[in-house]
C-alpha cells in the first residue's frame, strides 16, 4: 500500500472498510476475508458510519487525506454469506457518510504481533507522501474488536485534541516508583 513521496499522484482506490467513529475517519485494512466488513458490520450497528465498503478512495488535497466512497458502491456492504446490504435501508441513512478526513489506519491481523505500547514506537503508513498513524490488532474470535476500535478511537481523540498519552503516564508512574 506504500505509494512513494515523490509522486504527483493526488488519489488512489485501496482495499479496506473506511467509517467515521466518534468524528475519526479510519480506514481497516487487512487480507480478503479477515473480516473488515463484519467488524465495520457490527460497528455500525453501534451507531457508527460506513464512508465504504470493499474499495475506498482516499484524496490528497492541501497536505491532507480524504476517505472517500465510490459513488456506485455508497451505502453497500459485502458480508459473506449473506452479499450486498443496503445499510441505509436496514438501518438509516444516518449511518452513511460520503467522505471524512483520514485519521488513522487499522489493520486487522491474524498474526500475533509485538505489542509497541510500552515502547511508545508509532507504527505509520504512507499514502500519497502523508504518513498515517496505523494500529496494528491480532483477530480471534475472543477479542472484542468492535469495542477494542471504539477504545482506540477514544484514546486517539485524547493524544490529539489533549495531547494526553496513558501509556506515557503509566511508564511515568511506574519509572518513578522504580528509582
Amino acid at each position: 500500500m506504500n505509494i512513494s513521496p515523490l509522486t504527483k499522484q493526488t488519489s488512489i482506490n485501496l482495499h479496506g472498510v473506511a467509517l467515521k467513529i466518534y468524528d475519526c475517519g479510519i480506514l481497516i485494512t487487512g487480507h480478503s476475508g479477515v473480516g473488515k466488513s463484519d467488524l465495520a458490520l457490527n460497528l455500525i450497528d453501534k451507531g457508527h458510519k460506513l464512508i465504504a465498503d470493499d474499495s475506498v478512495t482516499i484524496t490528497k488535497h492541501n497536505n491532507k487525506l480524504k476517505l472517500n466512497s465510490l459513488k456506485e458502491n455508497f451505502g453497500f456492504m459485502h458480508i459473506n454469506g449473506i452479499g450486498f446490504i443496503n445499510i441505509a435501508n436496514l438501518y438509516s441513512k444516518h449511518n452513511l457518510i460520503k467522505n471524512a478526513p483520514l485519521n488513522f489506519i487499522v489493520e486487522l491481523s491474524q498474526k500475533i504481533t509485538p505489542d509497541y505500547s510500552f515502547s511508545q514506537k508509532m507504527s505509520y503508513e504512507n499514502i500519497l507522501g502523508i504518513n498515517i498513524s496505523k494500529f496494528i490488532l491480532t483477530i480471534n474470535n475472543k477479542r472484542p474488536l468492535p469495542l477494542l476500535i471504539e477504545v482506540l478511537t477514544k484514546n486517539y481523540i485524547q493524544l490529539i485534541k489533549n495531547g494526553y498519552n496513558s501509556n506515557e503516564e503509566f511508564i511515568k508512574n511506574h519509572q518513578s516508583k522504580l528509582l
